[in-house]
């Protein structure tokens, strides 16, 4: 009977001890994964502050809960990132480049639902109107590459009657930036879906580009002195 009873305790004990664990992981936001190594943070700030300045492995951060933001993601050069909305959304709030990427940047949902999003609560000022392309973007590739593979980008805003893009590649020296569609939306925005500037390079592999408007020059892809390349979506 005695050892029964401390059998029962000891599940017990093992049990209580577990609780705190399931509790505090429950409260995580984001998790970043390097190599084999996963670890869970509290904020998402938290997570990306640990990995941003890491150039020598390729990491992941993949979305535990919505997450707003309100600075720049800034992916600098020689860093490759992947960030999993993980069928959450990321609000990106911050008004001067809310993604400024000159290293590698993918963005993917590896979520069953595939219910993930990348929208933003700001109205961006955009600039006047021209026949030439938005020179400003809520995803700005300056020199490195950004890969859509999953989630949809939608509700970005710009000032009434001015001149905005969602994806902007900008560069006006080698190496040229690249933005390949490989899956996911973009969709919904009030701006140019994708600008293709100066030797840049759009590849549309597949995903889907729809109800965008914009002032100018049109809600779908423009391109001056860029190329763009459609094999499907």
């Amino acid at each position: 009977m005695k050892k029964r009873m401390l059998s029962i305790l000891f599940v017990l004990a093992m049990i209580l001890t577990l609780l705190p664990v399931a509790a505090y992981a429950a409260d995580q936001a984001a998790e970043v994964t390097i190599g084999e190594d996963t670890t869970q943070y509290e904020t998402f700030q938290d997570a990306w502050d640990v990995v941003k300045n890491n150039t020598t492995d390729p990491f992941t951060i993949k979305l535990l809960a919505d997450v707003t933001l309100t600075e720049s993601l800034k992916i600098q050069e020689n860093v490759t990132c992947t960030l999993d909305l993980n069928g959450f959304t990321l609000r990106q709030n911050a008004t001067k480049s809310p993604f400024d990427i000159y290293g590698d940047l993918t963005i993917t949902d590896t979520s069953g639902t595939q219910t993930g999003v990348v929208t933003s609560e700001a109205v961006y000022a955009g600039k006047t109107p021209s026949i030439q392309e938005a020179t400003s973007g809520f995803i700005c590739v300056r020199g490195g590459s950004f890969t859509l593979e999953g989630g949809t980008i939608t509700g970005i805003q710009v000032a009434e009657g001015m001149q905005h893009s969602v994806v902007y590649l900008k560069s006006s020296s080698a190496p040229f930036p690249l933005f390949t569609m490989e899956g996911g939306k973009i969709t919904g925005n009030q701006c140019t879906a994708v600008c293709v500037a100066n030797g840049s390079k759009f590849v549309m592999n597949d995903g889907e580009i729809s109800q965008n408007v914009s002032n100018s020059p049109g809600g779908g892809v423009f391109s001056r002195w860029g190329t763009v390349e459609i094999n499907g979506g």
